[in-house]
């Protein structure tokens, strides 16, 4: 392998490169030159130049002083179109921070309009919805006082009628009561008229007495009433008396003729009349209660006279 060379110092010195210097201007620094005149006009003059001066041609300083100037030039244009880079980068750097603060307020803006729009929304659905439950409520009570007053009229109705109807309907009852307990077969003998009160006519459907004997001071049994065929189809008119006879048993032994006259039983004569109203063809039903006591002593009592 080839070593490489090495260079003596001694037989190879290293190359020196001095500064020229203008002697016009720097004479004093030259030895042996005269004050303000330059290297070369020295040695014009015929004055000793030393060897470490290089006198340097002027057409190759007027060379490098134009690549010199040239290069200031150009660093000068880099220098202001880096600036004008830099100004213009500046710039945008400026206008893109301007569009990102009013980005960020557009978009808080955005964020604010949406809250508000929201907080609306929400107010505006929840007075809606209170505006239809108000509506609901007003019209439940709406229709809660219409029928209540509906309510009110039909009773009222239905209370007229009912008026109506007692004031207007047949009512028969039994009246002008005369009790014969004189000693005959049958014993004891009611007599006495059926009485229409009422304004309209009334016909009889269906009559049933029975005389019962009792110890009780209130007997009011209904159950073994027997049908009186004499009365049924007879039409009463408004205040027309329609007389009728009850006669008693037959077979009754006379000792309860007795113990009613002293006060130890009742005779209790028990009747029940169905009647219909000729207008209407109503039905009622009438039940009476008398009670014989101490001759001539006797009370009656309206067990029930109503529609049936």
């Amino acid at each position: 392998m080839t070593k490489p060379k090495r260079y003596n110092q001694r037989s190879n010195p290293p190359t020196q490169f001095y500064r020229q210097y203008s002697a016009y201007k720097r004479g004093n620094n030259l030895p042996n030159a005269e004050h303000g005149i330059s290297p070369n006009q020295q040695a014009a003059n015929g004055h000793d130049i030393p060897e470490s001066v290089v006198i340097v041609n002027k057409e190759k300083w007027a060379i490098a002083d134009k690549i010199a100037l040239f290069s200031v030039i150009v660093a000068a244009i880099l220098a202001y179109f880096t600036y004008r880079l830099y100004s213009i980068a500046s710039e945008d750097s400026k206008t893109a921070n301007i569009s990102a603060l009013a980005a960020d307020n557009s978009a808080k803006i955005a964020q604010k309009t949406l809250e508000a729009t929201n907080k609306y929304d929400l107010a505006s659905l929840i007075k809606q919805q209170k505006a239809i439950d108000d509506n609901r409520k007003s019209s439940q009570l709406a229709f809660d006082r219409a029928n209540k007053s509906l309510t009110l009229q039909d009773s009222s109705l239905k209370e007229t009628q009912k008026e109506f109807d007692i004031e207007n309907r047949p009512f028969i009852q039994v009246s002008d009561i005369n009790v014969d307990t004189s000693s005959n077969k049958y014993n004891i003998t009611v007599k006495c008229n059926l009485i229409n009160t009422g304004k309209q006519p009334a016909q009889i459907i269906s009559a049933k007495t029975a005389f019962i004997y009792s110890n009780e001071p209130n007997f009011s049994d209904f159950t073994n009433l027997k049908v009186n065929q004499h009365e049924t189809g007879a039409y009463i008119t408004n205040g027309m008396l329609s007389p009728i006879t009850f006669y008693g048993k037959e077979d009754t032994p006379i000792i309860y003729i007795t113990y009613v006259k002293k006060g130890k039983c009742y005779i209790y004569l028990l009747g029940e009349f169905i009647y219909r109203s000729v207008g209407t063809h109503k039905k009622y039903n009438y039940k009476f209660d008398l009670r014989i006591g101490v001759y001539p002593h006797f009370e009656v009592a309206t067990i029930q006279n109503a529609d049936i």
